[in-house]
């Protein structure tokens, strides 16, 4: 089975003319899947390092580290304001 990521990788391989021909023998033949594992694994691969990378360009834009940021904290386990335990005191 040939997907058509495999044809479009073969693009290097071949001119234009050839490829549109091997793309015409092949649906021909019905030998053609959208997607096959090889292209689904490349393409998940490739969209992580995209998002990667994105992120990395943005926090150096912000002038912050590629590291996570932490989490913030519960509501109940955060700092209450003076205001708030003066009104509750009342």
């Amino acid at each position: 089975m040939v997907c058509l990521g495999c044809l479009v990788d073969l693009v290097d391989l071949v001119d234009l003319v050839g490829l549109v021909y091997l793309v015409y023998l092949v649906y021909l033949v019905y030998l053609v899947d959208l997607v096959c594992l090889v292209c689904l694994v490349d393409l998940v691969i490739s969209s992580i390092s995209f998002v990667n990378r994105r992120e990395k360009k943005v926090n150096a834009r912000k002038g912050k580290s590629s590291m996570f940021k932490p989490a913030c904290p519960p509501p109940w386990l955060a700092p209450s304001r003076p205001s708030d335990t003066a009104d509750r005191k009342s």
